[in-house]
């Protein structure tokens, strides 16, 4: 069954955006730090917890993705980054709440992550599937690339503006 080109878009931009947010985070640090009252130790483990729920989801992904429907998977982990998204600026100075944000968040984050070069390779027709894999590939770099980017051109036209 060939697969249809809108649903590889479909899958493409979720794909950057998820690879986008994981750039974002990095170029904000300045920012979160300052804006949540956040010192080295905290700020450490606000960025390598979304980490740590890629790896605790990763090690469950392959039995879930064998035995649940991939749909439904699909659908709760974009709630699941949504919910994430939403919970770390909403958590203010409640770090706990963050923690627990950040770690949601890369657990929502890694179904995704796992599944669109699976089913690309599952599903893209025979002489589209190298070229989807490759652009897969890339894309994921692009989004940590353009997050950072947008996000750090943000943050500098915010410094100028308050200066």
């Amino acid at each position: 069954m060939a697969a249809s080109v809108e649903l590889f878009l479909v899958f493409l931009l979720l794909y950057f955006l998820v690879h986008a947010e994981h750039g974002s985070i990095p170029a904000a640090t300045e920012s979160i730090s300052h804006e949540f009252n956040l010192d080295k130790i905290d700020l450490g483990a606000l960025g390598s917890l979304i980490f740590l729920g890629l790896t605790v989801g990763g090690s469950v992904a392959g039995y879930l993705y064998k035995t649940q429907n991939p749909k439904k998977i699909q659908v709760l982990s974009c709630l699941g980054i949504a919910v994430g998204t939403a919970a770390f600026p909403a958590a203010g100075y409640i770090k706990p709440i963050a923690y627990i944000a950040r770690f949601g968040l890369g657990l929502a984050q890694v179904f995704v992550l796992i599944y669109v070069p699976v089913w690309v390779d599952t599903f893209a027709a025979a002489e589209y599937r190298t070229m989807w894999l490759a652009t897969v590939q890339v894309v994921g770099v692009l989004g940590t690339v353009g997050g950072y980017a947008l996000t750090a051109t943000a943050e500098l036209i915010s410094t100028v503006r308050t200066t």
